[in-house]
């Protein structure tokens, strides 16, 4: 079970979108996170979030201010086959150098996502810089990009 820092240790895909009962359509969801950019824009650097520090906080943010909930009370799955776009998807070690994104789009095995801090480290709490349109393949090794 042990591999690198940059592959999968721990999936943990916290999904709303589909489950909770919540309708929405993808224009309402695409609607909520375009507008929630005018404040939490590509390249704005914050670290601390109602939810949480950084990438985590940033994450489960994001799922709050587009569902309305809190992604601390939605269902856990372990299954990368199932990830949608409006999940929170927590990979790597989830002890603590692992790394949580909120994913916006999911095409045939590519996803999109947004995240916080993908590009300083977990110690640069500082320096956390918001990113969107991040890509990467959908599989059982999702490497931190």
């Amino acid at each position: 079970k042990k591999k690198s820092v940059f592959i999968l240790l721990t999936v943990l895909i916290l999904n709303l979108f589909s489950i909770s009962g919540i309708a929405m359509t993808r224009s309402e969801f695409d609607a909520k996170l375009e507008s929630l950019k005018q404040t939490y824009y590509q390249g704005k650097q914050q670290s601390e979030y109602e939810e949480g520090w950084t990438c985590f906080g940033y994450a489960y943010m994001i799922a709050k201010n587009v569902f309305g909930t809190s992604a601390k009370t939605w269902a856990i799955s372990y299954d990368l086959n199932g990830v949608k776009a409006g999940d929170v998807v927590q990979y790597g070690n989830t002890t603590g150098s692992g790394h949580t994104i909120f994913v916006t789009n999911v095409s045939g095995d590519t996803i999109t996502y947004t995240d916080c801090n993908s590009d300083y480290g977990i110690r640069s709490y500082q320096k956390a810089a918001i990113k969107y349109g991040h890509t990467h393949f959908l599989t059982d090794e999702l490497r931190l990009t």
